[in-house]
């Protein structure tokens, strides 16, 4: 469903969809659909813009979903260049949380490390908006979210 409405509602305009994918999704999930799966990767869109993305979450369960170990979050974010816009499913490490809730510390590092000034993300169902300790803006989206830049 929120494919379809991307496919009607973005690519239909000619405009460039990318995305990373959740701990319920499928590997392969954007495969024949015209979004870019951007995990591990860093793109520079047109104006400029570099955003880079992370799929999955903490491997709290054994599932074909993308889910991976707080190490393995850090090497892949370890390959990643400097990006304006992180996008990724799970959060900053949250280690006071329950496990499945904990967040991945490759995502906590690499905001560190560049000092991103805004990440989204999505795993918590729960809209939230605040400010790091690093000053990076990070944004928790719940349901499908197009955003314009």
């Amino acid at each position: 469903k929120d494919i379809l409405f991307i496919q009607e509602n973005v690519l239909k305009k000619g405009l460039p969809c990318m995305g990373v994918l959740g701990n319920h999704d499928d590997i392969g999930g954007y495969d024949n659909t015209g979004i870019e799966e951007i995990s591990g990767k860093v793109i520079t869109l047109p104006n400029g813009i570099r955003i880079g993305g992370l799929s999955g979450s903490i491997r709290y369960k054994n599932d074909d979903a993308p889910l991976i170990t707080d190490e393995q979050s850090v090497e892949i974010m370890d390959k990643m260049g400097e990006c304006d816009l992180l996008i990724t499913h799970d959060s900053v490490k949250h280690p006071e949380k329950d496990f499945a809730h904990s967040g991945l510390i490759g995502i906590s590092n690499y905001l560190e490390k560049w000092n991103v000034p805004v990440h989204f993300y999505g795993h918590f169902h729960d809209p939230k908006d605040e400010i790091l300790k690093n000053g990076t803006r990070s944004i928790c989206f719940y349901g499908i979210t197009t955003i314009e830049l």
